[in-house]
């Protein structure tokens, strides 16, 4: 019934969470990374010392060559399936989380700017923000234009048809 549903479940995920953990500690030391140099700026501003900011979020960009490693990740899940050789397999699902999380990033970016091309009220931007983050189906979606906009340039195309 449900509870063996429930253990199945939790079985999986605990399964997923040690094939992925690489990747996931990367992700948090970056983001550590990131918190830590923020803070940083904050507090020696108050000494009078000035560190550069980063770009603005809604003019993050990523690289081509992001997509391919996205697609090696693909690839190595695929050949370590196929030729049975799991070390392949944990490899691209780590670098299949990575990537996955740097695209809805990415993507986040991307809302932001069409958010703020659309003058979107702050309040609202945020509602959006969430939802994106916690209905899957939204966050596939960011993920995917995140993918189409390295080809596509959804920004440069927003911009001159405001023109």
């Amino acid at each position: 019934g449900t509870i063996s549903f429930l253990k199945d479940s939790l079985t999986q995920t605990i399964s997923i969470v040690r094939i992925a953990f690489p990747g996931m500690i990367i992700l948090a030391s970056i983001f550590d990374t990131i918190l830590n140099y923020w803070v940083a700026r904050l507090i020696l501003k108050r000494f009078g010392y000035k560190l550069t900011n980063f770009t603005s979020f809604f003019n993050w960009r990523a690289s081509k060559s992001f997509f391919g490693s996205y697609l090696l990740g693909m690839v190595l899940i695929i050949l370590g399936t196929t030729y049975k050789i799991p070390l392949l397999n944990r490899i691209g699902i780590n670098i299949q989380v990575f990537f996955a999380v740097v695209f809805l990033i990415y993507g986040l970016s991307l809302t932001a700017f069409i958010l703020e091309r659309f003058k979107i009220k702050n309040f609202l931007k945020w509602v959006i923000y969430i939802l994106v983050c916690f209905q899957p189906i939204l966050s596939q979606i960011v993920v995917w234009a995140a993918m189409l906009d390295i080809w596509i340039d959804f920004r440069r195309l927003l911009a001159i048809r405001k023109e």
